[in-house]
Order: C-alpha cells, then sequence, then structure tokens
C-alpha cells in the first residue's frame, strides 16, 4: 500500500484520550443480546531523535476499557513500538521496525472463535521487520527487500493449539516512468509455523507473485494497487489448499480542498479460528470520506464490506458502517463523536449478529 510521508519533528509527543462507549450487543450474538456502557482511556507517548540524516522513533499506546455490568470484558491492553531509519549513501537506506503487543481480540471480527467464553481470548505478539532499499525515487529502477517475524501466542481459554509463528520475505520492484508513477514487481514468500498443533496440523506455506501501479497524477488523486496470484499450500497433503487471485490497493482522492476519499480493496488469505477449516479468504472493500466543514469541525464517514469464505462450507459477510465528527474546542483539545453499525451474515445461522456503537471522548494532544 502507499506510504505517507509523515513530517518529522524531534521530541515528546504525549497524548490522552478518555470516553464513554454503548454497546448494545458486547457478546456478538444473534439472540440474546446484552448492553454495557464502557468507560475507556487511550494514554500514548512517542519520543522522536533525528541524528544527521537517521532517526529513530520510539512510541508506548494503552488501551483501557471498564465495562459497567460484564467486567468479565474489561481488558487492559499495551503496545510498544520502535522504528528506526538509517540513510546510509545515495541510493542504500534502511529501516528497522518492531512492536510488541499484550492485547486482547475483539468478539465477532474476522479470523476471531465463534465460542462464548466468558472473557475474550487475549494474546501476546511480537513483530520485527526489516527493510534495505535500493535507489531513490529519481531512479529508473528501485529495489525494496524486506524480512519479517511475528510470533502471536494465545494467554487464556485453552487456545494453546493457535499459537503460531510466522516468517515473511518479500521483494519488490519499482520502475518508475516518471516522479509520479511506477510500475511495481512484487514477489513474496511466507512460512506459518503453528508451536501447538492440536487434532490437525495447520503449518503452511503461502507465496505470491504480483504486479501493480503507483501513481501520483496530480495533486487530487494518487495510490497503488497490486494484482496477481497468491498461493497457500498446507504441509499437510490431507488438507485443502489455495490458489487464486490476491490483491492489495488504496486510492485517495481530494477533489476540493476539504474533501477527502479513499477506498481500500484486498484480497488475501488468513488464519483460522474455525474447527475443521485450515484457512479463509478475506475479501474486503473500504470506503471513507472525510469533510472538513470549518476550522474547528471535522466530519466523516465509511461503509466496509468484507467476504470470510472458509475451505470448509462456512461463508461469512461482514458490514461495518460508521459516522464521526472531532470538534477543536482548543489547540491542544477535541471532541471525538462516533457512531458504528456492525453486522455479520452468514450461511451458518448461530454466527450472525448485529451491533451497535455510540461514542464520546475527548483527546488531549501536546502541540
Amino acid at each position: 500500500m502507499a506510504e505517507e510521508q509523515e513530517e518529522l519533528f524531534p521530541g515528546f509527543i504525549p497524548s490522552l484520550k478518555v470516553g464513554v462507549n454503548s454497546d448494545d450487543n458486547i457478546y456478538r450474538s444473534p439472540l440474546d443480546k446484552n448492553s454495557d456502557t464502557i468507560i475507556t482511556a487511550s494514554p500514548s507517548l512517542s519520543l522522536l531523535a533525528l541524528y544527521g540524516k537517521h532517526s529513530f522513533k520510539g512510541s508506548y499506546k494503552g488501551d483501557y476499557g471498564q465495562f459497567q455490568e460484564y467486567s468479565d470484558e474489561n481488558y487492559w491492553d499495551h503496545k510498544a513500538a520502535m522504528w528506526i531509519g538509517l540513510d546510509l549513501s545515495r541510493i542504500v537506506s534502511v529501516k528497522v521496525e518492531g512492536e510488541y503487543l499484550s492485547g486482547h481480540e475483539l468478539r465477532g471480527y474476522s479470523g476471531t472463535r465463534t465460542k462464548m467464553d466468558s472473557k475474550p481470548d487475549t494474546v501476546l505478539q511480537d513483530w520485527i521487520s526489516g527493510q534495505i532499499t535500493i535507489g531513490r525515487r529519481e531512479n529508473t529502477l528501485q529495489f525494496v527487500l524486506t524480512a519479517e517475524g511475528l510470533n502471536r501466542q494465545y494467554t487464556n481459554n485453552d487456545q494453546e493449539s493457535r499459537d503460531r509463528k510466522r516468517s515473511d520475505a518479500k521483494l519488490m520492484m519499482y520502475y518508475n516512468l516518471s516522479n509520479k508513477t511506477s510500475l511495481l514487481v512484487e514477489a513474496s514468500t511466507a512460512k506459518i509455523e503453528f508451536v501447538n498443533p492440536a487434532i490437525v496440523d495447520l503449518d503452511s506455506q503461502e507465496t505470491s507473485l504480483r504486479i501493480g501501479i503507483k501513481w501520483e497524477a496530480t495533486a487530487m488523486t494518487r495510490g497503488q494497487i497490486l494484482v496477481g496470484q497468491i498461493t497457500k499450500t498446507l504441509d499437510d497433503p490431507e488438507l485443502d489448499s489455495f490458489s487464486g487471485l490476491g490483491v492489495t490497493g488504496v486510492i485517495h482522492w481530494q477533489p476540493k480542498d476539504r474533501i477527502r476519499l479513499s477506498m481500500v480493496l484486498t484480497r488475501a488469505t488468513a488464519e483460522t479460528a474455525e474447527i475443521g477449516s485450515s484457512y479463509y479468504v478475506t475479501s474486503r472493500s473500504l470506503l471513507m470520506v472525510d469533510y472538513d466543514y470549518s476550522d474547528r469541525l471535522e466530519v466523516g464517514a465509511y461503509i466496509d464490506y468484507q467476504n470470510d469464505k472458509f475451505s470448509n462450507i462456512r461463508e461469512d459477510s461482514l458490514e461495518y458502517i460508521g459516522a464521526q465528527a472531532n470538534y477543536s474546542l482548543a489547540r491542544w483539545l477535541t471532541m471525538n463523536m462516533r457512531y458504528r453499525y456492525e453486522s455479520r451474515s452468514s450461511n451458518i445461522e448461530d454466527y450472525t449478529y448485529k451491533a451497535n456503537i455510540v461514542a464520546i471522548a475527548l483527546v488531549m494532544e501536546a502541540m
């Protein structure tokens, strides 16, 4: 996907978001809906340091939720991350990223379990990525080599069989037609290993070969799209494998100064928590619009559709529709109001649900 080039300002950047959420179906259940009010808090702190052409960024973000009636749903999530950018020469740069997460899986979302336990599934996850870029935007050819490693561990509800490690390697070549348009070729491979396989061993190998284009035709529109073949081969020959279309794409369009539209398209394979399924194919279309009504008020809306087709008979359709408004009370203080509608339909009736979430929050940021 297209990367944003953010403007870097060294120093500490603290922020705090506190709010109240109302959720009318906290368990994402098809019949017995339980509603609750949740008090939330999200503190964060980031540090940016610059040394010549090199840069370092470290950050911490917490997400805390206190349910007023169903205290077993309370969560206390943490995420720490670091990013190092090294500009080594006129044509070579290196980027190293890492992240540690201690959190929980949101009920009802793609890839999570449908079985109802008294507490949500909790996870520990660490991820590291290294990237070498050879060539600059003004060169005809650019090569980007990326290696990633992920370790995901489930820490409750007897979910050890879902613990897994993933190793990725990816080579991307950019053929720069101009300083605004590039043709892309991407080749990647990944190995997924389950640490504590239960009855079925779901270890697999994924490969993909995709071509695409990245453009910034005018100041109004920019984007990147990659399309090609992805293959997921299970180590156990008795299990179903997959070969088919893979897509990642994002398009940004700004027809006027105050209006911004974005579209995201993806199609990929993913690991499943469904018993009897070895993977699922997820296809997603997301459309977002933001409008700066005034210098103080920004409003936005989105519609997010996703289809999950499992290797067994199950097939889900998920819809998320939402709107939000941000009103600036002061340079350092913003009021955020949000509404979100969630729906999952499935050919297995017990997996369907609908939910409505209303939230209001205050966001305090150092300027």
